[in-house]
């Protein structure tokens, strides 16, 4: 099971359809950018609370900070509210 991320500043949270919740996680505030390293950036939780997997790739490549992010394969249209559950 993945380590429990630490969580600096949530920008997206999207429900699944199965429930699940997908978060990304930013690094606003801590100008420290050598610290960025052992942040995950985006990560997806169970209703239990429970990391199903946590994503953190500062380099090859440096994906940076995640302040927010696009699921393509969950059914409906992000801009009509489709994915608020």
């Amino acid at each position: 099971m993945p380590p429990v991320p630490t969580i600096i500043n949530t920008q997206t949270a999207i429900r699944l359809a199965n429930g699940n919740t997908v978060i990304s996680n930013w690094c606003a505030g801590n100008n420290k950018t050598e610290e960025w390293a052992g942040t995950v950036q985006i990560f997806e939780v169970t209703r239990d609370k429970k990391v199903v997997w946590a994503l953190s790739s500062w380099k090859d490549p440096d994906l940076g900070p995640a302040t927010s992010i696009q699921l393509l394969d969950e059914p409906g249209v992000v801009e009509n509210g489709d994915l608020e559950r």
